[in-house]
């Protein structure tokens, strides 16, 4: 059985005009409940990943995006 347990904002990039509205947007018009306060940021270990075909948790460990996609698996 599939369920919903929220919606990730991710390629975040704190400080763009566009991604600071669209977070304002979505956590204005869901659920309160149901967006995840943490957020994926946009990296360049992200783009690399994606460009390889590797999820980057694998390919930069280290990386913020990759602490955040591991914060948020110790949530669930």
């Amino acid at each position: 059985a599939l369920t919903l347990d929220g919606i990730l904002l991710t390629m975040f990039e704190a400080g763009n005009p566009a991604a600071e509205r669209t977070a304002e947007y979505v956590r204005r018009h869901l659920p309160q409940h149901m967006v995840f306060d943490l957020v994926v940021p946009r990296t360049p270990a992200t783009a690399d990943a994606f460009a390889a075909g590797q999820p980057v948790v694998v390919r930069e460990p280290a990386d913020a995006a990759s602490q955040a996609y591991v914060n948020l698996a110790t949530l669930l």
